[in-house]
């Protein structure tokens, strides 16, 4: 954990033993142009160095978790699906990775 800088966030316990990430933030996308776009903010937002194996290694782990939901009822198809459907998708880069093989 690095509080350092003005967009670290902390991660916390709660009293209810549930884990808390301060200064998390979330993002209504509409179009893989949102996710991209925000993605590319976030990837500035990650600490880099140099380390023997890659000259821009990350040196932050980086969490994104997209809740995705499709609801037929804004479609124009007819599947004849009227149920909402969601899912969850959660991709993580670990600091340091590049190592394993």
């Amino acid at each position: 954990e690095d509080s350092s800088g003005p967009n670290s966030l902390s991660v916390r316990d709660t009293p209810d033993g549930s884990v808390c990430v301060v200064g998390l933030k979330s993002h209504v996308v509409r179009s893989p142009q949102d996710v991209q776009r925000l993605m590319a903010l976030a990837s500035t937002k990650r600490a880099t160095a140099s380390t023997a194996m890659n000259a821009v290694s990350s040196r932050s782990h980086a969490i994104c978790t997209f809740h995705l939901t499709m609801d037929p009822t804004n479609l124009d198809s007819n599947d004849g699906c009227r149920e909402k459907i969601t899912a969850k998708l959660t991709l993580v880069d670990l600091a340091g990775s590049e190592r394993i093989k």
